[in-house]
This record gives C-alpha cells, structure tokens and sequence, in this order.
C-alpha cells in the first residue's frame, strides 16, 4: 500500500484471516473501494502468485492467501477492531504493527484476558493513522479505463 501513497493497519479477524485497514474520508463508493481492491488483489497476485489468489473457493486455494476485495460491498461484514469473536480462546479482532505480521503473530495470542493490557501498552493503533489520500488512487484507475471518445467527423 505505501507504493500507491497509502498508509495502512494490519487488523487480525479474530478467527484465522488478517484484514488490512486503510482509513478513508467520507464520501468514497462501495464501487470505488471495490475497484481499488481489485487492483491491488491482482497486482500482489501477479507479483507473488506462490503467495496469494483471488480463488474464493478453499478446496482451489491450497496453502495460498486469499485476497479478498470482494468484500468491500454495501451489506457485506467484517469483525469490527476489537470485537471479541466467539472461538475456543475468547479472541478478540486485534489491529496490529506491520513488525508483528513479518513475525508471524497468531490471533490466538489477542483475546478478552490481554486485550485491555494490549491497549494501554501500544493504544489504538487504528486512531493513531488519518485518513488516507485514497482519492488519488481511484482517480489514477478511472483515468486508465478510461477510453478515447471516436468523433465521426
């Protein structure tokens, strides 16, 4: 994401997935955040295609990350940061450091006994980073699909 001016957060689901969080202004589109997904997706895709797929289907994705930007949609869900989920551990939806992602952390490691620890030790790291300059980016993708008009003349 810093490649395209962006900064982000990292954010465990609670369960097995990692959700990474670009805060945004008000006003952008569903489509447009879907449009922005979908070029990073398949840009990591094509750069790392042992790493990631845009395959939604477990049983086709092998030990492969799924990168799913389908779900930026009017009525889809996401855990909310710091949602307690309802697993075995107690765990709860934890934002993390881009330090404790290259280490590998587990979700198990965030749940309801260490969360309140967690936060006055490290605070909000989801408040700690402005919105971001995504208009930029969409702006860049709509002036790339975008064709000449042919004038009959």
């Amino acid at each position: 994401m810093q490649s395209l001016g962006l900064s982000s957060v990292p954010k465990t689901s609670g369960a097995t997935g990692v959700q990474v969080i670009v805060p945004i202004s008000d006003g952008i589109t569903f489509d447009d955040l879907r449009s922005v997904g979908q070029f990073v997706g398949q840009y990591v895709t094509e750069k790392h295609p042992e790493l990631f797929t845009l395959e939604r289907l477990k049983k086709n994705r092998g030990n492969k990350i799924y990168f799913d930007y389908l779900q930026h949609y009017s009525g889809r869900t996401l855990a909310a940061p710091y949602t307690p989920r309802a697993r075995t551990l107690a765990t709860v939806s934890t934002p993390l450091t881009w330090d404790e992602v290259q280490q590998d952390v587990s979700p198990k490691e965030f749940h309801l006994l260490n969360i309140v620890d967690r936060l006055k030790d490290k605070g909000d790291l989801l408040q700690a980073l402005a919105p971001q300059p995504i208009e930029n980016v969409i702006h860049q993708l709509k002036s790339q699909t975008k064709r000449p008009s042919k004038r009959k003349g």
